[in-house]
């Protein structure tokens, strides 16, 4: 697994993949982030998929599965507290994982 920070108008995402026996997943991108009311995950993935969303004890807040797709999922995260959490995306035997913090 590759994790790589992108900058685009001064906005930094945190992004990750990873390859699998010729099955991929993808996060491309979480917008915004940090966020505050709702995110949207941008995802790529060859098989279905599910999204979680966890807090850092490890536990699932959050979960959203999906059909294979290249778009964008949206998940509200207006009643979490204030910190970092880590939005994963599991697609068969793939599980890739990016940072999300969600601000007060």
């Amino acid at each position: 697994m590759s994790t790589v920070t992108v900058s685009t108008d001064g906005t930094y995402t945190d992004v990750a993949e990873e390859q699998t026996n010729s099955v991929a997943a993808q996060i491309v991108s979480i917008a915004p982030n940090p966020g505050r009311d709702v995110i949207d995950v941008q995802i790529i993935t060859s098989e279905p998929a599910t999204i979680e969303l966890v807090d850092m004890t490890g536990s699932v807040l959050s979960s959203v599965a999906t059909l294979p797709m290249h778009g964008m999922v949206t998940i509200d995260v207006h009643m979490l507290a204030a910190g970092t959490y880590v939005v994963r995306l599991r697609a068969g035997s793939v599980h890739v994982t990016a940072r999300l913090v969600v601000l007060p």
